[in-house]
């Protein structure tokens, strides 16, 4: 299948056995003695040098959502990174490491935020992507809030749409959950707008949000944070910044834009660094979830106007800007397969799922019956640097990218994880 799905030039594929972002739950749950059954293993030790754990109290991850490893390179070689190119030097020198991982499948801020928050493959916890056909509800929703696609701010923990309870939709304990069960006090340094959030119920059980309305506020909570240590107290603390994403996304990952906001990032955290007081029992973590591609408009494809697919499918198709999944009606996948073929064929890899899931894709193991469900009967991986999205109608333009992720590019997988202690 690695070979159907790679462009001309490359694809990553996850690896879900010690070098993805899927490994950090089972390595902080071993750190802190919290239990860690069904989780993927840790990290390998190559990634992050045991010699970084010993000791160690607190714990800071710090997740730059988009920030990918191309994009982190290049933004030191263009001098816009001091704070982090000092502290890469610095784990060059044995002070810390820098390692290469991946994202998950698909290279997303959904699923990769629900495998570092939970510890398991999408395969177990079956979120999937920006948007998701949900059988349940027998809609596609959007998962970020976790409603309707078609009605803007609902959310199906709305009494109107049933008051549904997200913990229980997710179905798999966090990282949180187990942490605490070992007594370590868990912190989410999170944007305001997401606080109480169907996604933050699901991904933050067990945790104290402490939320922020700019990225000086979240600099600020994180110092806070840091100086409530007292010694022997353990903690973990998970920091979360979109500005470079949303950047990558308006603009390009090779935009002035984006540069800037990586900029924004470098100084809070030269700013964070210079202001706490060093006990050595604290261990730093940069990742990010995913990183871009750039994906022009020109090459953009419509997903709600392919020829003879419409009437063959149970739902519209979902997922990503890269990747989509299609639910064909019963009987119907053969003459779906042929109409994506078609439409999209010149621009992406047609897979049947099945196919997919027995390359461990999704992750190892048999997958959970809501993931398998939602995952439909093919996927559209992109290539290149195609994009997908919905054509436009006369109350709403079409929203079109520079930049994109969500498929197997160099670009959008592999992330980097920086590792210090201060």
């Amino acid at each position: 299948m690695q070979d159907e799905i790679a462009a001309p030039g490359q694809s990553v594929f996850p690896e879900y056995t010690g070098r993805s972002l899927a490994n950090l739950g089972a390595t902080l749950c071993r750190l802190f003695g919290a239990p860690d059954e069904g989780l993927l293993s840790p990290l390998d030790p190559e990634a992050l040098p045991p010699v970084l754990l010993d000791g160690v109290e607190v714990v800071v991850l710090m997740l730059v959502d988009g920030l990918g490893m191309g994009q982190l390179q290049r933004a030191i070689a263009a001098g816009d990174a001091p704070t982090l190119a000092r502290l890469i030097d610095q784990a060059c020198q044995g002070e810390g490491s820098l390692a290469t991982l991946t994202s998950v499948f698909p290279s997303a801020t959904m699923s990769a935020l629900a495998s570092v928050n939970t510890g398991v493959a999408p395969a177990q916890h079956g979120i999937l992507g920006w948007t998701l056909y949900l059988p349940e509800f027998g809609q596609v929703a959007e998962m970020a809030r976790w409603g309707p696609v078609d009605v803007p701010g609902a959310s199906y923990q709305d009494p109107q749409y049933g008051g549904h309870d997200p913990v229980a939709f997710l179905g798999v304990s966090t990282v949180y959950q187990r942490l605490a069960a070992a007594g370590v006090a868990s912190f989410i340094v999170n944007p305001r707008e997401y606080r109480g959030s169907a996604l933050s119920r699901m991904l933050f059980n067990g945790a104290q949000e402490v939320d922020y309305s700019s990225g000086p506020g979240l600099a600020v909570n994180l110092e806070r944070l840091l100086a409530l240590g007292q010694p022997g107290a353990r903690s973990y603390i998970y920091v979360y910044y979109a500005g470079v994403d949303a950047a990558a996304h308006l603009f390009g990952p090779r935009s002035a834009e984006h540069a800037a906001e990586i900029a924004t990032v470098d100084f809070w955290l030269g700013r964070v660094l210079a202001r706490v007081r060093p006990t050595g029992r604290t261990l730093f973590l940069l990742t990010a979830d995913h990183g871009h591609v750039f994906t022009p408009p020109s090459n953009t494809l419509f997903t709600d106007t392919c020829p003879g697919l419409k009437w063959r499918l149970a739902a519209l198709p979902s997922g990503e800007r890269r990747l989509l999944y299609l639910h064909a009606r019963d009987g119907a996948v053969e003459l779906v397969r042929e109409a994506a073929q078609q439409c999209w064929g010149q621009a992406a890899c047609l897979v049947p799922t099945s196919q997919a899931l027995a390359a461990g894709l999704f992750g190892p193991g048999e997958p959970s019956e809501a993931a398998r469900r939602r995952m439909g009967d093919l996927l559209v991986v992109a290539r290149g640097d195609w994009q997908f999205t919905l054509a436009p109608k006369p109350d709403r333009p079409a929203k079109l990218f520079f930049g994109n992720h969500g498929a197997l590019d160099p670009e959008e997988m592999l992330v980097p994880l920086l590792a210090w202690r201060c």
